[in-house]
């Protein structure tokens, strides 16, 4: 492979990368919320929740 071949492949890469971390962000995000939507339904509904935290 060539030089340029390799700096494409590191270019393409790279932007790959950024995508994949901003997707992992926001399903980070998406399950934080989905987390605390089922606390507060398990809550509505009469059961015990624990703190995360414990």
């Amino acid at each position: 492979a060539t030089v340029q071949n390799l700096q494409a492949k590191v270019e393409s890469l790279t932007t790959t990368n950024a995508l994949m971390k901003e997707d992992l962000a926001i399903a980070r995000n998406n399950n934080l919320q989905m987390q605390e939507e089922n606390r507060q339904l398990k809550k509505e509904l009469g059961i015990e929740v624990k703190d995360a935290h414990e």
